[in-house]
């Protein structure tokens, strides 16, 4: 069960107790994409997907498999100005491979954004 926080960013859902510690749960859409959100995106949200090391953890609808990949299997990007955390596209299966490592430094410097304009 997540609990809310007063004053965060729209795609702050909330802290989720795990094993592992608290985890700040965001939803991946609405910081991925804004421009792009619509509400009845968050409709269905039903896993987390957490990474060791790191205190966040990805809202999704539903989780199929994890995949060992082969780096030739990746279209890599060359630059990533716009979307540093976007790694590649997973050419067979069609999706975005994250660099999770990119994705955490900018949720965390988001976070920090956001509150200091609330301050």
């Amino acid at each position: 069960e997540l609990t809310p926080l007063f004053g965060q960013p729209d795609w702050f859902l909330g802290i989720l107790p795990s094993q592992a510690g608290n985890l700040k749960v965001l939803d991946t859409a609405r910081w991925i994409m804004p421009d792009r959100y619509r509400d009845d995106f968050r409709q269905g949200l039903q896993y987390v997907i957490s990474v060791q090391g790191y205190e966040w953890g990805l809202a999704v609808h539903q989780v199929s498999r994890s995949l060992r990949l082969d780096p030739n299997e990746i279209k890599w990007r060359s630059q990533r100005g716009q979307r540093p955390w976007l790694a590649g596209t997973v050419i067979e299966h069609m999706c975005a491979l994250l660099d999770v490592a990119e994705l955490a430094e900018l949720i965390a410097s988001g976070a920090v954004k956001q509150l200091n304009r609330s301050k």
